[in-house]
């Protein structure tokens, strides 16, 4: 077994077929294979649409906001889908990368505001956010001084809204942003290039 196999994870059957070149895992090995894999894939690559771009969001702590079955977290990275999200500039939604017909979706009930992920509906007013890079915050684009917010004490890392205050008071609210500005998919395999707002 050469070096480069004791040393990182190689894999074969990338296409459904024996490719005609290794793939080593970039973290341990620059390889010009990824890039010809890259390159094989090109023809399969899913453009965004033109009004939406592909955003994830990090804590002040650096967990990475998440959806798991509607419910939201902030925890550790895992490099899967459920951290990726949809922002449509028109409808001003974000649509969860996992679940793609579910929304981020902020709900009055009991004289306080919930958030989970909900059937994504254009129309409604739940559903609105605005985006704030320059201060790092997502806020609430109908329910006034409503912000997303990661409690790091919270015991299961939920995601929750709250009244909205400076990150000096409140770190809890403070999100950085990388955005996708490419990618190709095919099956399981996603390649993406971004770019961080932090």
């Amino acid at each position: 077994m050469d070096d480069a196999k004791k040393r990182g994870l190689q894999i074969y059957d990338l296409l459904g077929s024996q490719p005609h070149f290794p793939i080593y895992h970039p973290s341990i090995m620059k390889s010009i294979a990824c890039i010809a894999a890259a390159l094989s894939l090109a023809a399969s690559a899913a453009p965004a649409s033109a009004n939406e771009v592909a955003w994830r969001f990090y804590s002040a702590q650096d967990y990475p906001l998440s959806e798991w079955y509607s419910n939201l977290f902030a925890d550790a990275k895992k490099d899967n889908m459920n951290e990726w999200w949809l922002f449509n500039k028109d409808t001003q939604q974000l649509r969860s990368n996992s679940n793609q017909r579910e929304c981020l979706d902020a709900y009055p009930k009991d004289g306080k505001y919930w958030v989970h992920t909900w059937a994504c509906d254009g129309a409604n007013p739940n559903q609105r956010w605005h985006v704030d890079m320059a201060n790092h915050r997502i806020q609430h684009a109908t329910h006034p001084n409503v912000c997303l917010d990661a409690d790091p004490t919270a015991p299961q890392h939920q995601a929750q809204v709250w009244e909205c205050h400076s990150h000096d008071v409140n770190k809890n609210q403070y999100w950085s942003v990388v955005q996708e500005i490419g990618h190709l998919q095919r099956k399981d395999l996603l390649l993406t290039t971004t770019k961080t707002e932090r």
